[in-house]
């Protein structure tokens, strides 16, 4: 039995470092340059002091040149001719090289990735060089605490045929088991409301242990059902799965995705729960729409049937008319009206018309309808809708054609300025080599308006004839 798992553990890390003390040199002051050449040059003491009086007086550098002089006064003869030589002035040098985290519950301290029995700071100094790897001559190796907590963290932790193992940096390391017990922080007060099964056998890896910060969303997620004893949670691009499990007094879980695309089970799932529990509006319109465009189109009429019956959505009804045009039968009247709104095309309003008698179609709508398809009165209506557009539009082109080719366009610039002439010049603009649209292919209402427009335009062409007559 193999079982790998995020376990989270309550461990006193305390967080220490190492310090090194070792010989070096630094570049050497003026003072102290100075200083190391009259302790080479005046060895006794009184002598010295008494000139560093003679040059200072009793200013602050009095002191500070005495303290100099007697730090160099230690050296012998030849570290001083070489100070003076090199520029160099040998010193002590501490600082901190590495660290390491030290867990009292095990016994083990964890540097540089590596586990190592016990606490590093109570070995030998030479023990401590050899983890450093220091090449210079190291006088002292100190080690001092930076921090030191205990809070609970998430451990990887291995069960194995009986054993138990945490990994610490990039090592497993072994565990006795009585120790391991009093480590793991139970949070989970709220497993008795968990209503799949819990396995008592789990393996493998990728098993986290059950906190309340985990159960709890679970416990409130709305959107979801039970498979197989298995948690299934209704998300955005996927069903998310969670299994539970118990070996050794601790609960733990496993999540996978399994997404929407290309998984018509899944998406069947997914919709059969939501439109049972009532929730199908519950969730966005652009993740319903994914889940539907990855199942079938029977359960897809189902749910947008469902939708639409609720509410008006252009995106839903949208989809639908797709899903019709796809040959996708069997909707519910009121789906088939607010589908309606968002045809556009012949092809949308035949399969409209094909698919039930009970809708109502304006004129202008069946004429957008395959003629072939429609009933004997409704095709009829048409025909006479037609033949009244095809009347207006004859009388527009009559008379523009009259206008233009009588020149009234031109020869009404002869005439005095007054509110006729500006009107008409204004209307044969608008009307004659400007319109965009073709007269054939405007609404109803838009070709009543260039009716009206013409009609006027040529009670002023018969105004401008009389006055350009009376000249």
């Amino acid at each position: 039995m193999r079982l790998q798992a995020k376990v989270k553990l309550l461990l006193t890390k305390t967080r220490k470092k190492l310090e090194i003390t070792y010989n070096t040199f630094e570049k050497a002051k003026y003072d102290t340059y100075f200083c190391t050449a009259l302790a080479l040059r005046l060895p006794e003491v009184e002598r010295a002091y008494a000139y560093i009086d003679d040059i200072t007086g009793d200013g602050s550098l009095n002191g500070h040149f005495k303290a100099l002089y007697d730090e160099a006064e230690k050296l012998d003869d030849g570290a001083k001719r070489e100070v003076l030589k090199t520029s160099l002035y040998p010193v002590q040098k501490s600082e901190t090289v590495a660290s390491f985290d030290y867990f009292a519950e095990l016994d083990l301290s964890l540097y540089n990735g590596r586990v190592y029995p016990g606490d590093l700071e109570a070995r030998s100094k030479e023990e401590k060089l050899a983890l450093l790897q220091c090449e210079e001559h190291i006088l002292e190796v100190n080690v001092y605490t930076a921090r030191s907590n205990q809070k609970p963290e998430h451990y990887d932790v291995l069960f194995e045929d009986g054993s138990v193992s945490v990994k610490l940096g990039e090592m497993w390391y072994p565990i006795i088991e009585e120790v391991f017990h009093r480590l793991p922080v139970k949070e989970q007060t709220a497993v008795s409301q968990y209503g799949g099964k819990t396995s008592f056998s789990p393996e493998g890896d990728g098993w986290r242990m059950v906190t309340d910060s985990f159960l709890r969303p679970l416990l409130a997620e709305k959107k979801y059902y039970y498979e197989e004893g298995a948690h299934c949670c209704i998300r955005s691009k996927g069903v998310q799965k969670t299994v539970m499990a118990q070996f050794a007094g601790i609960y733990f879980y496993k999540q996978e995705t399994f997404p929407y695309e290309g998984n018509r089970e899944i998406c069947g799932k997914a919709l059969s729960e939501l439109y049972r529990s009532g929730l199908l509006t519950d969730m966005k319109s652009d993740e319903l729409l994914f889940i539907l465009a990855n199942t079938d189109g029977v359960t897809a009429r189902v749910v947008l049937d469902q939708l639409l019956s609720k509410m008006d959505e252009p995106r839903y009804e949208k989809y639908a008319l797709e899903l019709l045009l796809q040959d996708v039968t069997g909707w519910k009247t009121l789906s088939l009206v607010k589908m309606k709104k968002q045809a556009k095309s012949r092809g949308e309003y035949t399969a409209l018309y094909l698919c039930s008698s009970a809708i109502s179609f304006t004129v202008e709508e069946l004429m957008l309808v395959d003629r072939t398809v429609l009933t004997d009165e409704h095709r009829e209506k048409v025909e006479k809708k037609l033949a009244d557009r095809r009347g207006k539009v004859e009388i527009i082109e009559r008379r523009l054609g009259e206008i233009t080719a009588s020149g009234l366009r031109e020869r009404s610039k002869d005439l005095v300025a007054d509110e006729d002439t500006k009107e008409f010049s204004q209307l044969c603009n608008k009307l004659i080599g400007h319109e965009k649209q073709d007269v054939n292919e405007v609404t109803d209402k838009e070709l009543d308006k260039r009716l009206d427009d013409v009609n006027r335009l040529y009670e002023l062409a018969v105004k401008i004839e009389e006055k350009l007559k009376k000249g």
